[in-house]
């Protein structure tokens, strides 16, 4: 196994430095080299079989980094385009994904509601690093741009995967119980985030970088008898801290920069290695069809959440084209249909690895090429 832990990062970096020196994000050069060591058949099977476990380590680390950086002050000043941008895109992506399904991939409604799912949620693999650079370098703060797009993709996120898990597992009572996992995940984050922030000036910050991570590992087993969103609890753990000790936030939130560093290699590594090749090309352009109309009723979406807010015309440019890039949430959860045995399990993974090929370089290039020309700086 360690051999192929090896074989992973040295793939991964080699290909990721390919893909960011030609200017595309170095994610996609990560999936590609997963592809590689799958055509090899490189990587054993001990690997493979606890790789659901390291996607959702690196899913961890993100939100947890997205709830460091929140300044929940900033928003406040949003609070209602940060609310519509949390589930509003999402679900006009949803809908246009499962029409799309039924029309073109004669899916049944409950399987194209789960495709509608992976697909929907935003990424904060290129939205969180981006936003807080912005936040750094002072791009958009006057009227909080980078905190209302990172706030409301990471709650995006949360609720994407609550729907998800929700179709997946379907029985009236889970749709009954949603705003149920939210409240209480929100409570329970609040909860272990005055434990933790107890022991903050009594641990160095390496040990209590531990013991937030510790207990995020002990939040996602204690779903299994508590209805909650485990995901937002720690994010929410990341907003209290942030609240009550900035500087150490701050501060923690690099440490956790090191370990998505290594992460996001696995995560984005097993992406590519899940894909079919030749199931993905059996149906052509398909695909890519119903991700470019899915990605116009999500912009639809996002920009009525901040038509009515203070941003000014280029700013809601901005937030319609932060929101397009998928790539975390589909690396996570795009491979679980498959591992169900649900119907189209193998195409739901197809098309996640295709939205994240297509739209992560999209996105984060409109971001990169257009926060200067769009956002003031202060």
């Amino acid at each position: 196994m360690l051999f192929d832990l090896g074989l992973i990062f040295i793939f991964g970096l080699i290909f990721s430095k390919i893909f960011s020196f030609l200017n595309l994000p170095d994610i996609v050069g990560m999936i590609f080299a997963g592809i590689f060591l799958n055509f090899f058949n490189l990587l054993g099977d001990g690997i493979v079989g606890i790789s659901a476990d390291l996607r959702q380590v690196a899913l961890v680390i993100i939100l947890t980094r997205a709830g460091l950086s929140l300044n929940i002050n900033e928003l406040k000043k949003s609070s209602t385009s940060v609310i519509l941008l949390s589930f509003l895109p999402a679900c006009f992506e949803i809908v246009a994904v499962s029409l799309l399904g039924m029309l073109i991939f004669n899916m049944d409604l409950l399987s194209a509601l789960i495709l509608g799912s992976v697909l929907s949620a935003v990424s904060p693999a290129i939205i969180v690093p981006r936003m807080i650079n912005l936040k750094k370098l002072g791009f958009g703060k006057k009227r909080g741009v980078p905190d209302i797009v990172m706030a409301g993709a990471s709650i995006d996120d949360i609720f994407v995967i609550i729907l998800f898990y929700s179709f997946v597992n379907f029985d009236s009572k889970n749709l009954i119980l949603l705003p149920l996992n939210i409240i209480l995940g929100i409570l329970i984050g609040v909860l272990c985030g005055f434990i933790l922030n107890a022991f903050i000036k009594k641990l160095n910050l390496n040990h209590f970088a531990i013991l937030y991570l510790s207990t995020s590992f002990i939040l996602l087993k204690l779903e299994d008898f508590i209805t909650f969103s485990p995901l937002l609890a720690i994010m929410v753990i990341g907003i209290f801290i942030n609240q009550k000790n900035p500087q150490i936030s701050l501060n923690l939130e690099e440490k956790f920069l090191g370990l998505w560093s290594a992460f996001s290699i696995i995560l984005f590594i097993f992406v590519g290695f899940s894909v079919n090749l030749d199931y993905v090309f059996s149906y052509g352009f398909k695909p890519l069809i119903l991700i470019f109309i899915a990605l116009i009723f999500r912009s639809v979406g996002t920009y009525l959440c901040v038509f009515k807010s203070k941003l000014n015309k280029k700013e809601k440019l901005f937030c319609v084209m932060s929101y397009l890039p998928k790539a975390t949430v589909q690396a996570g959860i795009g491979f679980i249909p498959l591992s169900l045995g649900l119907p189209f399990g193998e195409l739901i993974l197809a098309i996640s690895a295709i939205s994240i090929i297509v739209t992560a370089p999209l996105g984060a290039i409109l971001i990169d090429c257009n926060y200067k020309k769009l956002l003031s700086q202060n």
